[in-house]
């Protein structure tokens, strides 16, 4: 096994009070970002810091994101960053890694995939496990000076048709299959609730309730009713899959979840928190079926102010399954199905939601979501890039509130739970936006009115960024700027100190909705379920509890992390491979960025591939920051982020997740 801290030197005298050398004193934490073999970026941890520049043996042995303390090294020459130097690499960043074996005599070596890699890795004949030259295989790094590693698992043979998805698998530590003693707890799960189980619970199953889901979603954790009150108020219930019900603390099925912590969804299937008796089954709010729900019930005034929420262990009945395009295509018909006709008053509040939400400083974005319909042998088929209708924000609304209500019923009685949090943006990083903005000629304030993390005035933020997303909308920066903004934005994540939801405008928020494919949310319903039930923790518990929480929080926002790169990974792996039977194709695509040695160019399906100056035959190309545009030295031509530019497909290397354009005549 690699260890996970490995010292560096120290050069300096220590210091006599504090017994530590003058470069630790001064030494910055951060990370290392490799750009080629003999250099790379120092990226700090405290952001008020600027990244230092590393070159030859001030990379002091780091590899590619490991955890280093490093000390910088004089002043930054004109237009260029800072120098420094690594002191102590602190953790590995790489100990996985995945890559083809290949052999030179009886010399076994790595050829890494994707990974920033730049010294040889060997593999002693020992560590082979039974891999063969050409085999892609993972392996685990045993050694960083110099590179050693022993292969732990053969994925396949290299150029076999499913290596890639595999690959993805592999990468990302994807479980294919649930252990026994999980399968085993799962099959004793009957297939429908008992009648001992309605005992307690609010009977709803004569309340008209619908679902609406993707048209091929299998696993249904929520559910919709309306109701109109005689005052002319409006009864919304958000009915939730009650899976805390099946799956119980120190069972097997509940330390699978807390390892898988999220559902996976592959573009070629979904890779389930819970075995699919459970996800597809008796936890799936499936049409035709009594089920085991927690309802919160939203009561709104008709202009879609919350009046007031409360909460209920219940049994429902879906009465009817709806997918979107379907909702949709009901709300352009203006004809509503019997029983159901109140999806018109569920649209109508919906839109007033939405409008308080805004007020209040939500930000929504705007990125094209790809649907790739694969055919029976797993080729693409055809790619569709999905848009946010009304029927998909009508769902969005209710699950926020209905998330919320939650929240702020469990914070009001002072129980451990586990949060959604988004904090605000730092000013600094959106300085930086918005010189890059003002780069592509949009002068726009971004920030509050006090420097420092947590001084700005949120609200003053969030609604800067909305008028910026409003005034960019529809034009050839649109994608751009939403896409620059979110780089802006730290990371939604779990964690049991609520510090608020900023991208919402919510004080106070959590995740309750998805329970089957969400572990976190799963330990809200067990919190709310006991104090519906008055079965409340002993108080010297609470801080147990907490405890534990904290480490499923973080352990969650870790898995949705390697989660969502899995399936963006998987996505392109399609892409890429339907891509391979277009080279030679011409397309226009937008320039989505520039750097020194070209254009990254997106496709209209969303691929994105490198349009490098080595193609750019026309003229001599140089990269302008002050413009963020390419421009040819002799004809003054511009190539700027936004524009359209017709592209030839060249070359698609799969294993590397490359794609190359040149300039269409």
């Amino acid at each position: 096994m690699s260890k996970k801290f490995q010292k560096g030197r120290r050069h300096s005298r220590p210091d006599r009070k504090t017994g530590r050398g003058r470069a630790e004193q001064e030494a910055w934490i951060g990370t290392v970002r490799r750009i080629d073999a003999g250099a790379g970026f120092f990226v700090p941890e405290d952001k008020t810091r600027e990244d230092l520049f590393l070159k030859g043996a001030a990379l002091g042995g780091a590899q590619d994101r490991d955890r280093v303390r490093a000390v910088p090294q004089g002043s930054a020459p004109p237009g260029r960053r800072r120098e420094g130097r690594v002191i102590e690499v602190l953790e590995r960043g790489m100990r996985r890694i995945i890559g083809e074996l290949r052999r030179h005599g009886a010399f076994y070596y790595l050829l890494p995939m994707i990974y920033r890699v730049y010294e040889t890795i060997t593999v002693e004949p020992d560590d082979l496990a039974g891999a063969r030259e050409g085999d892609r295989v993972a392996a685990e790094l045993i050694g960083y000076a110099p590179m050693r590693a022993k292969i732990i698992e053969v994925i396949g043979a290299s150029g076999s048709p499913d290596v890639e998805m595999k690959t993805v698998l592999a990468k990302y530590s994807v479980p294919r299959d649930f252990p026994r003693d999980v399968r085993h707890e799962a099959d004793k799960i009957p297939d429908r609730p008992a009648h001992a189980d309605l005992s307690g619970r609010t009977d709803l199953r004569r309340l008209p309730i619908l679902t609406i889901d993707p048209i091929d979603a299998r696993d249904l954790d929520d559910a919709i009713s309306f109701e109109r009150l005689a005052d002319g108020h409006a009864r919304v219930g958000v009915h939730i899959a009650d899976v805390s019900h099946y799956v119980q603390p120190g069972s097997a099925l509940e330390d699978e979840a807390v390892e898988r912590g999220t559902s996976i969804y592959l573009v070629d299937g979904v890779i389930p928190m819970l075995p699919p008796k459970l996800s597809n089954g008796i936890c799936s709010l499936n049409a035709g079926e009594d089920r085991l729900t927690l309802s919160a019930f939203l009561n709104y005034s008709p202009d879609g102010r919350l009046l007031g929420a409360s909460f209920a262990r219940s049994v429902i009945h879906v009465g009817r399954r709806f997918h979107y395009d379907e909702v949709d295509e009901i709300f352009d018909r203006q004809v509503y199905p019997p029983k159901f006709e109140f999806l018109r008053d569920l649209a109508e509040l919906a839109r007033n939601i939405r409008a308080r939400r805004s007020d209040r400083g939500s930000i929504d974005f705007d990125f094209p979501e790809v649907k790739l319909i694969l055919d029976e042998r797993g080729k693409v088929k055809d790619v569709k890039v999905m848009t946010h209708t009304l029927s998909h924000q009508l769902i969005e609304e209710y699950m926020i509130g209905a998330n919320e209500a939650v929240a702020e019923y469990l914070t009001a009685r002072k129980l451990p739970m586990i949060y959604r949090v988004h904090a605000e943006p730092e000013p600094a990083k959106l300085l930086v936006l918005e010189q890059f903005l003002f780069n592509l000629g949009v002068k726009v304030k971004l920030r509050g009115k006090f420097d420092g993390p947590r001084g700005s005035d949120s609200k003053t933020v969030a609604r800067r960024i909305q008028t910026l997303l409003a005034e960019v909308k529809g034009g050839p920066w649109e994608r751009v700027v939403n896409y620059q903004l979110l780089r802006s934005m730290p990371k939604a994540i779990y964690a049991t100190q609520n510090v608020g939801h900023f991208g919402l405008g919510s004080s106070c928020y959590c995740h309750f909705t998805s329970p089957i494919r969400r572990y976190p949310d799963l330990t809200v319903h067990r919190m709310l379920s006991a104090v519906l039930q008055k079965k409340m923790p002993p108080k010297p518990d609470l801080k147990k509890i907490d405890l534990a929480l904290t480490e499923a929080a973080k352990r969650s926002t870790e898995r949705e992390i390697e989660a969502a790169e899995a399936e963006r990974e998987s996505v392109k792996v399609k892409l890429l491979e339907d891509m391979q039977s277009r080279v030679g194709e011409i397309y226009t695509g937008t320039i989505s960025g520039v750097v020194t040695f070209g254009c990254f160019v997106q496709l209209p399906n969303t691929v994105e591939g490198l349009l490098h100056v080595s193609s750019m035959t026309d003229d001599h190309y140089r990269l302008s920051e002050i413009t963020a545009s390419l421009v040819g030295r002799n004809t003054g031509k511009r190539h700027r982020i936004g524009d359209e530019v017709r592209v030839r497909v060249e070359r698609v290397d799969l294993p590397l997740r490359q794609l190359d354009f040149s300039l269409a005549k």
